[in-house]
Parts: C-alpha cells; sequence; structure tokens
C-alpha cells in the first residue's frame, strides 16, 4: 500500500492543526506532531517518557506510513541501526499523557475536539444514510459526552448532552432500533424541557420529527401528528413560516392526514407547500420575483441565491413537490376549484426550478445533466397543464424549460 492509499484527517487545536493516520482501524496522531505542538518539547525526550511509562503506541517502519507523514511534513525517527519509522499513539495514549503530566487545563479541550469529531462524523454517515455506519460512531458520541459531563447524584444529565442523544436516537431509529431511539429521546427531551432556554429552535424541531417518524411507523398517528406541529412550530420559529425548511413539517402533516383520511387538511398544506416552493425557487434558479397576481407568500427569497438545502433535502423537496402535485389534482378531479389545477402546475414548475439549482451547483456533471433533463420534463408538464389566461406563470415555465436545455 503506498502512502496515497492511507487517509488521514485533522485534529483542530488552538491555532493549528494536528494529524491523525487512518491506520489499521483506528486513527492515530503522530508522536513527534503531538511531542511538539501538543506538548512542546523535542520528539526524543518524549519518547522516552512513552517507553519509560509503558504507554500504548505503534512504531511502524512500513514504508507507505514514513512516506505518509514526510507528505505531511512530519519527519520520521531515525533509530540507532539507521531505520526510520514512525510512532502512532491512540487518542487514549493522548489523554493519558495529558493528564498524568498534569496538563488538566487541556485535558477537556482535548476530549471536547475529539466529541465534535465523532459527532461530525455520525452526522455525515446519517445525512449520506449510511445509518449502520452512524450508529457505533453516535454511541461513543454519548460515551464521550458522559465521560466530560458526567452525572451527579440527584440531578438531571447536563444539557451539553442533548445532541448526542439526538445522533444517538436518529442513528437508532436508521437501523430500526425503535425501542432504543425512543429511550434516546427521551432522555434528549427531559433534557429539553428543563433547560428550554439553551436548546436551539432547529434542535427541538428535529427532536419532535424523530418522535413524529417514530410515532409514524408505529400507525400512532394523532401522536404523530402533535409531534409534527411541534416541529413546524419550532422551524417556522427558526426560519420563519414560508422557508422552505419549514415546508417539510406541512409536507408530514399533509401525509399524515392523508393517512387518517382528513382531505381537506392535506390539500390546505400542500398548498401551502407549493406556494413557498415556487416562490422560493423561481427567485434562486431563475432570478426572477414573483408579480402580484402569482406569488402567494409574504416571503421574498434574494434573487440568484441558493436553496438554504442539503442536495439530499431538495431532492427530498422535489419528490414532496411531485406528490402534492398528484394530490392537488386529485382534489380538482374529486370537485375541487380550478385554482388546484394551477397550483398543480405550479408544482412542477417549483420541481423543476428546484433541479435547475441544483445543476446549476453540480456544473457538467453526470448528475448535473441528469437533473436538467427531469427540469426539463417538469417545465414541459407546468407548461401543458397552466391554462392559456395564466400568462407569467407561463413566461416562468418557458423561462425554466430554456434554462434546461441550454437556450
Amino acid at each position: 500500500m503506498g502512502a496515497e492509499h492511507i487517509e488521514h484527517s485533522f485534529f483542530p487545536w488552538e491555532e493549528t492543526n494536528l494529524h491523525r493516520l487512518h491506520w489499521e482501524g483506528d486513527k492515530m496522531f503522530v508522536m513527534a506532531e503531538v511531542a511538539t505542538l501538543l506538548f512542546e518539547e523535542s520528539p526524543v525526550m518524549f519518547a522516552k517518557f512513552l517507553r519509560a511509562n509503558q504507554y500504548p503506541r505503534k512504531h511502524t517502519v512500513e514504508r507507505s506510513v514514513v512516506d505518509k507523514c514526510a507528505a505531511l511534513g512530519i519527519s520520521g525517527e531515525t533509530s540507532s541501526g539507521g531505520s526510520v519509522g514512525v510512532t502512532l499513539l491512540p487518542a487514549t495514549t493522548v489523554e493519558a499523557c495529558l493528564f498524568d503530566r498534569r496538563r488538566n487545563d487541556l485535558v477537556k479541550p482535548f476530549k471536547l475536539s475529539l466529541l465534535n469529531l465523532a459527532s461530525h462524523e455520525a452526522e455525515r454517515y446519517i445525512a449520506a444514510g449510511h445509518f449502520e455506519l452512524a450508529l457505533p460512531v453516535a454511541l461513543d458520541v454519548v460515551r464521550r459526552g458522559q465521560d466530560i459531563y458526567p452525572p451527579r447524584p440527584k440531578e438531571p444529565p447536563a444539557v451539553e448532552l442533548f445532541p448526542a442523544y439526538l445522533l444517538a436516537a436518529e442513528a437508532n431509529a436508521g437501523v430500526g432500533r425503535a425501542n432504543a431511539a425512543e429511550d434516546f429521546l427521551g432522555l434528549a427531551r427531559w433534557l429539553a424541557l428543563g433547560n428550554p432556554e439553551e436548546v436551539s429552535d432547529e434542535a427541538l424541531a428535529r427532536m419532535h420529527e424523530l418522535f413524529g417518524d417514530l410515532r409514524s411507523s408505529q400507525d400512532r398517528t394523532d401522536e404523530a401528528i402533535a409531534a409534527f406541529a411541534e416541529e413546524t412550530y419550532h422551524r417556522a420559529s427558526a426560519y420563519g413560516p414560508e422557508d422552505v425548511r419549514t415546508t417539510f413539517g406541512y409536507l408530514r402533516l399533509a401525509r399524515c392526514h392523508e393517512r387518517i383520511g382528513h382531505h381537506g387538511k392535506c390539500v390546505a398544506f400542500c398548498r401551502s407547500v407549493v406556494g413557498v416552493w415556487l416562490e422560493a425557487t423561481c427567485a434562486t434558479a431563475l432570478g426572477v420575483p414573483l408579480g402580484e397576481g402569482v406569488k402567494r407568500t409574504l416571503a421574498t427569497t434574494p434573487s440568484n441565491s441558493t436553496l438554504p438545502l442539503r442536495r439530499k433535502q431538495t431532492l427530498e423537496g422535489v419528490a414532496a413537490l411531485t406528490w402534492a402535485r398528484d394530490v392537488l389534482i386529485g382534489h380538482r378531479d374529486g370537485g375541487g376549484n380550478d385554482d388546484d389545477a394551477v397550483l398543480a402546475a405550479d408544482a412542477s414548475l417549483a420541481a423543476s426550478c428546484a433541479l435547475l439549482g441544483l445543476a446549476q451547483l453540480a456544473g457538467g456533471s453526470a448528475d448535473a445533466a441528469a437533473q436538467l433533463a427531469r427540469a426539463r420534463e417538469l417545465a414541459e408538464e407546468a407548461l401543458g397543464e397552466y391554462p392559456a389566461a395564466e400568462t407569467e406563470r407561463m413566461g416562468l415555465a418557458e423561462r425554466a424549460l430554456a434554462a434546461a436545455t441550454g437556450g
């Protein structure tokens, strides 16, 4: 294995970064770098300290590891026999050295940095849908958090553990461990109730969203509706009621109401979602503000900005708009008003513009080509559905079609 095949990551420390090599299933610090940057002493003296106290470490003369360190600007250690090697340290050894050398001022910051890195790793796995990989990391986050903020007799856990419990709940839910997910959500809710000013609206929204998903999977729809309503309230508090991030709560509420036969409420939520997305996507992808005859919201999105969503969320929004379109068409065909037909076409146009925005960010990739092809189909769909009197809407759809075809 060559040096280029050994991955590394950064460990933020004060105004610099330590490197961690991903080697033999662990993420290891390089002793020479730890000595100079963390303990401010020579690697030779620090190596003697490690040997004298028999700290766990791994010394290797493997060429790929030595070359990797050299590429990162870290010198190897030359033995008396002339061979060059590298000593790697697990995080537990670095932490033990800080403690044993009475560097108590650095122990907690070091632990917090490890906690933050593990949290970000779990979040990345969850965002990518890799819940099996996320679960052990999320549980490690809980363990690290409880070590930093240990429980005290007759006192609730520290509110700083809220994000860790939420991560563990989401990872457990993702692998189908509903009971464990509910346990962690219960802990998170307990902390939120006891510290309402210290948990953000976005974090509270995510907690209620997970509760709603859990109750929905258990066919406890009334409880799911209550949870999704709380989610929507907190997202609206964080971003505004007419922000695309808030509309995901409206969509979850719409699906719940559809499930129990509350078609009027389902349609009302779908109308709100389409109105918000049309305004936001026309502004971001086309750079066009909606006229008074088209706009159904009070929100105004800056022209040529980007949606405040990750790629996965935008694609979920496109799928949701397609579903909302079908709901609105079904309502029109079932005796609803003609406005629902216009809204259904608005849903297609909004989905087209959302994909245009993604394609603009993706450049000339294969993903961008696929997104443009689908955006073209949706724009054509909207053009075919708008009544002839909707001249402004048809003009917007024509602009979307031109953008999707490179015109």
